[in-house]
C-alpha cells in the first residue's frame, strides 16, 4: 500500500464493493447549500451571506479577472494547507501546456471537485468518475464550478485576502498533501 502525504493509496478494497452506478454518479443535485448544479442564481455563500452587491463584484472579478489564482487558493483549500505557489499555482499553470494540460486539467478539476464535495459531505466517495466527468464536458463544467464554491466559503477561494493576510507561501510542506490528479 502506497503512502502519499498523508493520504492512503490503496483505494481498490474501497473500489471492489462499489457498483458502476456508483462510481458513475455525477452528483448533478446536492443538499443544499450547494443545491442542483444548473442552480448558478444561487450565489451564496460565494457572493456573501447574505448575498450583496459588493461582495458579488469581489466574487465575479476574482474568478473573472483572476481565474487561475482564485482556483490556486481552492486547490489549496481542498489540501487542507495555505495556499503556496509551488504546491497549488503551478500546478494551475500545467493546465496551459498543448494536449498534456487538457489531460492534467481534467484530472486536477475533477479531484478538486471531488474533495471539495466529499469535504462538504455531498454524495457518495465512490463517485470520482463522476466527478472527472462532469467538469470535463463543456456545457456542465462551469455550472459544477458554481455548485463547488456554493459548498465553501469565500476565504476558500479568495487568494487576495490571503496575500493581504501574508498567507501566501511560496511552498507549502508537505508539496502533495492529498493527490489532486490521482484517483482519490
Amino acid at each position: 500500500m502506497a503512502q502519499i502525504g498523508q493520504v492512503n493509496m490503496d483505494w481498490t478494497n474501497d473500489m471492489n464493493d462499489a457498483q458502476l452506478g456508483e462510481i458513475l454518479e455525477c452528483n448533478f443535485v446536492m443538499e443544499d447549500p450547494a443545491g442542483a448544479c444548473w442552480e448558478c442564481w444561487k450565489l451564496e455563500p460565494c457572493c456573501g451571506s447574505p448575498c450583496n452587491p459588493m461582495s458579488g463584484a469581489y466574487c465575479f472579478l476574482c474568478w473573472v479577472c483572476c481565474g487561475c489564482c482564485s482556483y490556486a487558493k481552492l486547490i489549496a483549500h481542498t489540501q487542507d494547507q495555505e495556499c503556496g505557489v509551488v504546491n497549488h499555482c503551478l500546478p494551475i499553470l500545467g493546465t496551459m501546456l498543448p494536449v498534456v494540460g487538457w489531460v492534467w486539467a481534467f484530472l486536477m478539476y475533477g479531484n478538486v471537485r471531488h474533495q471539495a464535495r466529499m469535504a462538504a459531505g455531498q454524495g457518495d466517495a465512490k463517485a470520482w468518475i463522476g466527478d472527472w466527468i462532469v467538469v470535463l464536458v463543456p456545457c456542465t463544467a462551469p455550472c459544477t464550478l458554481c455548485q463547488t464554491l456554493r459548498t465553501v466559503e469565500p476565504e476558500a477561494w479568495d487568494w487576495l485576502g490571503a496575500i493581504q493576510a501574508g498567507k501566501m507561501k511560496g511552498m507549502v510542506d508537505p508539496c502533495v498533501h492529498k493527490p489532486y490528479c490521482i484517483m482519490p
